[in-house]
């Protein structure tokens, strides 16, 4: 249950981050971005995506951004300590 008895809706919740990414907001455009990384909950998990939505909110001034755009960049370098994942950090 979420804050006062409501049930979560994971896809309402995607739907109005997404109203708020279209007005400019990087923390809604981050949380897209998780949202599409671990799915779950009706949401199609899509690693390539979420990546999308990192760089969107990372170029966007999001700190939060930027650290998860660099996680995911590292994880798929070919070898550990990419100088592209250290350069978004």
């Amino acid at each position: 249950m979420g804050e006062g008895g409501l049930a979560k809706d994971w896809a309402l919740a995607l739907k109005w981050h997404e109203l708020a990414a279209d007005q400019g907001s990087a923390t809604s455009m981050g949380n897209i971005g998780l949202l599409y990384f671990f799915g779950g909950h009706g949401i199609v998990k899509n690693e390539a995506t979420a990546a999308i939505w990192y760089r969107k909110s990372a170029e966007a001034g999001s700190a939060g951004g930027q650290r998860n755009l660099a996680c995911r960049v590292q994880k798929t370098a070919s070898c550990f300590g990419s100088s592209r994942a250290v350069s978004l950090f």
